[in-house]
């Protein structure tokens, strides 16, 4: 791929020169608001890898307070393959996950992975680039995030359901 392959307005933070090969980047085109909580990766791999790191301590804690043992073990599994395999999409694994809480965080998950609003070219690109979506390598982890993404928001509404009905089992009236 050379340099000039994709242009992103905010590309130049998040690749890494790999001479003489040329350019490898650390992402691809993601929507606007993962660009602004990954802003730590413009002081290098090491600090923005920390970063994440504290990110998903916190979530871990946030996890472990309201979920049941089966919900944390396959989390803290998936945490820490996005955290050390795919660190660029661990934001877009957390706010899937985070959709038990509110379906704001799985709306957040859709802002943070797709470029929404970006010129043609830049779909062009996530489409039709074998560094992308078309490659078959990379459907395995899209499938964990839409695993994540509904299972996040499953939950969500078995528990706003559970919460709507009376000991009896009768729903209540709103």
């Amino acid at each position: 791929m050379k340099p000039d392959t994709f242009i992103h307005p905010y590309q130049w933070y998040w690749s890494w020169i790999h001479n003489p090969v040329g350019y490898w980047y650390i992402a691809a085109p993601y929507g606007y608001l993962w660009y602004g909580l990954n802003l730590v990766a413009m002081l290098g791999f090491l600090p923005w890898m920390l970063y994440l790191f504290t990110v998903d301590t916190l979530a871990s804690y946030l996890i472990i307070r309201r979920q049941n043992w089966a919900f944390i073990g396959s989390w803290m599994l998936s945490s820490q393959f996005f955290l050390n395999y795919d660190g660029v999409d661990y934001f877009v694994f957390l706010f899937s996950s985070l959709g038990f809480i509110t379906p704001v965080f799985s709306a957040l998950a859709l802002l943070v992975k797709l470029p929404l609003g970006a010129p043609s070219y830049v779909w062009d690109f996530i489409l039709h680039s074998p560094m992308s979506a078309a490659n078959w390598i990379n459907w395995g982890r899209y499938a964990w995030f839409g695993a994540w993404w509904v299972g996040g928001i499953a939950l969500y509404f078995k528990r706003r359901r559970a919460k709507a009905r009376l000991p009896t089992g009768l729903p209540v009236n709103s």
